[in-house]
Formats: structure tokens, C-alpha cells, sequence
């Protein structure tokens, strides 16, 4: 998935915009659910080995403590412990992987804001050629239309 791009508009192409936007939100808020267990069972297993080192450096406190044996020495032990580190290291870089998909469904929220403003703004006439009231809308449309035929009859007369 390729949030940057899913969330580019196509101005012109409101109507298909609207089609796919659904469609994309639910991608990205069912990936953000799927980031969010990921994180959770992450974090749960962290928790589980936190407390798994730290019965182990209470067993035998010698081994990994040198000098007094006290309750801020044991949890030093366990916070620098090597297994301790990688794993709170994994489970940061989850936590930031699961941020930026929660950005990325609220992003998505923000297009359907963006998409519902540029169909009012093509409602209001926005993209429309502008046109002079002093000049009958009729006659330059169809001054306008007999152009475009003289043209497509000369270019099929040059080939």
C-alpha cells in the first residue's frame, strides 16, 4: 500500500475520486487494525519477557548484579539487559509503524472533506470557462461548435 499515492485527487476524475474512496479508507483503517494487534501481542510478549528477566536476575542476583542487591539494582538489570533492548527496540519501531497508519486513515478522512469541497466547488461553477453577460450564450456556443467542425473538416482534408 502506498498511502502518498492513494491520497493524490484527481480534480477531473471526481466521480471515480468518490468511487474509490471508500474503498481506500477501509484498506487503511483495516491495515491500521491489523498494525494495531501486531502491537498489542508485540507489546503483551515484551511484557511476558520483561518479567521473565526479571525472575531470572532475581534467582541469582550475583550474575548479573555486581555490588549491593536492591530493587533499583534488579530493575537496572533487566532494563539493560540485551533481550530487554532488542525487544523494546521492536516494539518502538511497531509503535511507530502503527502511528503513521492511524495518520494515514485520518488522511483519508481528510480527502472525503477535500472531495466533498471540490464537488461543491465544481457545483458553484468553479471549473467552468468563464462567460460575459453582454454576450448571448446561444450564439457563442453555436459559433464555437461550427469552428470545431470547419477544423475537424480541414484536418481530415490534410491528411
Amino acid at each position: 500500500m502506498n498511502y502518498a499515492r492513494d491520497l493524490i485527487i484527481d480534480e477531473h476524475s471526481l466521480d471515480e475520486e468518490w468511487i474509490k474512496q471508500p474503498r481506500l479508507f477501509m484498506q487503511y483503517a483495516k491495515e491500521s487494525a491489523v498494525k494495531k494487534r501486531e502491537y498489542d501481542i508485540t507489546k503483551a510478549k515484551f511484557e511476558v519477557l520483561e518479567a521473565e528477566i526479571d525472575t531470572e536476575v532475581r534467582s541469582d542476583p550475583e550474575s548479573y548484579i555486581n555490588g549491593k542487591i536492591t530493587e533499583k539494582s534488579i530493575k537496572n538489570a533487566v532494563l539493560t539487559n540485551a533481550d530487554y533492548l532488542e525487544a523494546q527496540q521492536d516494539l518502538i519501531d511497531l509503535a511507530h509503524e502503527l502511528e503513521i497508519m492511524k495518520y494515514a486513515v485520518r488522511s483519508f478522512e481528510q480527502k472525503k472533506s477535500a472531495l466533498e469541497n471540490l464537488v461543491k466547488l465544481h457545483g458553484q461553477g468553479y471549473y467552468s470557462e468563464p462567460t460575459s453577460p453582454d454576450v448571448n450564450n446561444d450564439a457563442v456556443q453555436t459559433t464555437v461548435r461550427k469552428k470545431k467542425v470547419r477544423d475537424s473538416i480541414k484536418k481530415i482534408k490534410e491528411k
